[in-house]
């Protein structure tokens, strides 16, 4: 088995002494959290979830059909306290931004290749373990090409559409954009992946013995480490990605063009 991460062995008492101080320089601190469908939602709402534990502030994460958790964050007066924010839609960012938009704010943004979305989301969708939008439930009953077809659509017009926008219309100095594919290379790639995220968010306030320490919570998210955690039908075998790629493969051309196009402007 992989080795935990040198970070792993940090006493937890010292460092609970030494961020305390430094957590009041964050008072004013808002951070937001931004994923799309299959671009590494579960992932980043894990680590997320740490920052909000190390912390201990006040959160609001959208879980898509399951709503807000905790129930009722978005109302008033909740929702003037809470600080850390995770939007999976750019819909629901923009309605909550008149909130968290006035406070100095730190924006964490997952992006994925938009071709593995659909290769990810078409083996989800045929293991039937639930998920998909209304409008794609019947892809279950449909032929492979027209089902992959419709996942190519729903992520050129939806999420791929939502992950565009939030790369190219936030500003830099408040956004980071960090890659699901260099939190799932390897093991080396996840820890870095999160320190540039977790040093983006924190780094200039919190100290190292304490940045550390939230690296070592974070690590437990780390498939590799833990393929224990792997959920069911989440795990694509070579076998069923090949399958789907041919599928891909055999689309109409004006929507492989888009969906090259896609790619590129996010820089896959």
């Amino acid at each position: 088995s992989l080795a935990p991460p040198p970070w792993a062995s940090t006493r937890r008492k010292s460092t609970k002494i030494a961020f305390r101080d430094q957590v009041r320089k964050m008072d004013s601190m808002v951070w937001v959290y931004v994923s799309h469908h299959r671009a590494g939602v579960e992932l980043l709402r894990h680590l997320a979830q740490e920052h909000v534990n190390f912390l201990n502030v006040s959160s609001c994460m959208h879980d898509g059909d399951l709503g807000w958790a905790p129930a009722g964050c978005t109302e008033a007066p909740q929702v003037l306290g809470v600080r850390i924010w995770f939007f999976t839609t750019n819909l629901l960012m923009n309605k909550y931004e008149p909130v968290w938009g006035k406070q100095d704010y730190r924006i964490l943004h997952i992006t994925r290749d938009p071709l593995d979305m659909v290769v990810s989301a078409c083996i989800h969708r045929a293991s039937a373990l639930g998920g998909a939008p209304p409008s794609l439930e019947k892809q279950r009953s449909e032929p492979q090409k027209e089902g992959v077809a419709m996942e190519v659509e729903a992520i050129l017009n939806t999420s791929g559409a939502d992950m565009l926008e939030v790369a190219q219309n936030r500003t830099s100095d408040r956004m980071l954009a960090v890659r699901f594919e260099d939190f799932a290379r390897s093991s080396m790639g996840f820890d870095f992946a999160a320190m540039r995220l977790y040093s983006f968010a924190l780094g200039d306030a919190l100290g190292r013995t304490a940045l550390v320490k939230l690296l070592a919570d974070a690590s437990k998210h780390d498939l590799r480490r833990h393929p224990e955690n792997h959920e069911p039908g989440n795990v694509a075998r070579a076998s069923g990605k090949a399958r789907v790629k041919k599928a891909i493969n055999r689309l109409p051309h004006s929507m492989l063009r888009r969906l090259n196009e896609l790619r590129m402007k996010l820089g896959y």
